[in-house]
Formats: structure tokens, C-alpha cells, sequence
């Protein structure tokens, strides 16, 4: 999110997802509409900053969420991840706080049901194209002390105008096929975080991609903006050197080598993530050669050595 004054800095915290649904049962949201988010209009373009009015000084008890435009997209079940695009107010005096850049798919990610992440409730349940108006306090949305720094009390509150912009699947939903003999294994929880047992063996010094879930979904074309969950684990040294899942929100990168696109990412993954399909699981097995130590995901990553990363293809944006 930009900043619109120098009240507030937003941290984005995400951990650990608390529960999935299934595509053919109900969805119940966790936050219902109440007496100050009903009072809440704003007009204008979804996708857009919105003309914002309530009545001042706005004072809620507890969470609450009005749509005020009902889209007619996918509904964001727990576990997926929504792009949005929001703009908060204070609601004693109607000053804009913070906002997101607003662009055509969502600037904010949250994962649907997910905690510590400020509007992972609200939008679970809701449809993509909706305009929600959300309310809780400062303290709640941007953690403690936040009320501090735009001189009121945790307990004052905010106004969130929240735009659902699009919807993607938290982790790959594609079939599963036969991976490739020697590669590492495997495992996912239900939430579909991946476990990696790399072979105590040493590393192959060819490029290996297996595809463990095959999706149905657009295919990924070099210079793509590619919604990924990834996990990357050094094959010598056994430790993770990076992953997604820890935030429990997805990141974007660029399907295209670093050494020609400045936010691509290494040869190999660029390799494994061109003509893959969203909906599907990957494994690559990328060596020195194919390895690069100056894109931006994962980073910290050695040049010299041979990575293995478990990747999943949630979305194009």
C-alpha cells in the first residue's frame, strides 16, 4: 500500500492457514455487516480509488463488513488468495490513511481465513468484483501502537473501502501425474505446503523439471507475471533458502531469466516456469549453470551452488 499521510506504515503479516473449503459446500463468512459498516457509501469505478463518505466521528464494535457493490465473479473461499485494492480512512474525521497503487488486478494479496493477515476475514467468502466496506479499530488492522503514530488510541476506528479484484486457488489444484525418477521427494500438508527430501546423492549437473500436478489452466509464456508458491531448498546443503509459505501469501515473478529481464529469476526456474499451466505443481532441479544469484526470488541464493525448487502456478496477472 502507498502511503497517503505519514501516519501509518502497513505491515503485512501472514502465518499459518487455519481452514479450507470445498468448492461444493457453503462458504460462511467469519464477518457480517453491523450499524457502522452499513453507514459506509463510496462510489466510483471498481478498481479505482473510491468517493468515500460516512457520517463523522464513525465509531464500530468489533469487525464488521457491508458489501456495497456485490460482484459477480468466483467466491474467495478460505485458502485462496484474493488481490485486492483498498483505501483506509479514520473514522473520527474521514482522513485517508493509507491506499494501494490500484491497478488492474489487485495490488494487496491476502489468503482467505489466513491469521495475522489484516483482511484475510473480510474478504473470505465474498465474490470477485465486490466493493466491501469494512470497520474494526486501528489497533486491530495495523497492530498495536498503531494508533500512536496518527495521535489516537488503538480503539479508534478505521474505515476500509476494499475492492475484490481477483481470486486465485492457494495451492495447485491439477491432477496429480508420475514424477521423475531421482528426483527429490515430496510431500504436501493439507494446506499444501511442500515438504523436500533431497537424495543423499550428489546433485546432478543437468537442469531436471518433473511436473507432480498437472494444471488445466493458461499456459505461461516468457515474460509472463506468474502468482507462485514456491519453496527452495540448496540440494549440498540440506536448508531451505527461500519460501512463500512462511507469509503464507504468494509472490510474483517474471517467467523470464534474470540475465534478461531485471526481475526474472534464474535460468532453470525461468526454464521449468515457461509452458507450465496454471494449476500445477513443479519440481526443478537447477544447477550451478542454470543458477543465478541475482534474482530477486529466492534471495540470498549461492550462484555455485545446485537449488531445488518446488513451485506451484496459481495465477497470470
Amino acid at each position: 500500500m502507498r502511503t497517503t499521510s505519514a501516519l501509518i506504515v502497513l505491515a503485512v503479516l501472514g502465518t499459518t492457514l487455519v481452514g479450507c473449503s470445498a468448492v461444493n459446500q457453503p462458504c460462511e463468512p467469519e464477518n457480517h455487516a453491523g450499524a457502522a459498516s452499513s453507514v459506509v457509501e463510496a462510489t466510483g469505478r471498481l478498481g479505482a480509488e473510491p468517493k468515500t463518505d460516512f457520517p463523522t466521528p464513525l465509531v464500530t464494535d468489533g469487525a464488521q463488513v457491508s458489501t456495497i457493490h456485490t460482484g459477480t465473479g468466483r467466491v474467495v473461499r478460505y485458502g485462496d488468495v484474493a488481490a485486492l485494492d483498498v483505501t483506509v480512512y479514520l473514522g473520527a474525521t474521514g482522513e485517508t490513511l493509507t491506499a494501494t497503487e490500484y491497478s488492474k488486478t489487485g495490488s494487496f494479496l491476502q489468503k482467505a481465513g489466513a491469521k495475522g493477515q489484516i483482511l484475510s476475514h473480510a474478504v473470505a467468502c465474498r465474490t470477485v468484483g465486490s466493493r466491501l466496506a469494512y470497520t474494526t479499530t486501528i489497533g486491530s488492522f495495523f497492530g498495536a501502537g498503531a494508533g500512536a503514530q496518527a495521535g489516537v488510541s488503538d480503539k479508534a476506528t478505521i474505515v476500509a473501502i476494499v475492492d475484490v479484484m481477483r481470486a486465485y486457488a492457494g495451492k495447485a489444484t491439477g491432477r496429480n501425474v508420475p514424477g521423475m525418477n531421482g528426483m527429490p521427494a515430496v510431500t504436501l500438508t493439507p494446506a499444501g505446503r511442500p515438504g523436500i527430501s533431497v537424495p543423499n546423492e550428489k546433485a546432478p549437473t543437468d537442469l531436471r523439471i518433473s511436473t507432480l500436478k498437472q494444471g488445466s489452466g493458461r499456459e505461461v509464456k516468457k515474460g509472463d507475471t506468474v502468482l507462485v508458491n514456491y519453496t527452495a531448498v540448496d540440494w549440498d546443503a540440506k536448508t531451505v533458502d527461500g519460501t512463500s509459505w512462511d507469509d503464507d501469501v504468494p509472490v510474483a515473478v517474471v517467467a523470464e531469466s534474470v540475465k534478461d529481464h531485471a526481475d526474472g529469476v534464474a535460468p532453470g526456474w525461468a526454464k521449468a516456469l515457461i509452458g507450465s499451466r496454471v494449476g500445477s505443481q513443479v519440481v526443478v532441479v537447477i544447477p550451478p549453470k542454470e543458477n543465478s544469484s541475482d534474482a530477486q526470488v529466492p534471495q540470498n541464493v549461492s550462484a555455485d551452488s545446485t537449488m531445488v525448487i518446488v513451485f506451484d502456478v496459481l495465477g497470470i496477472q
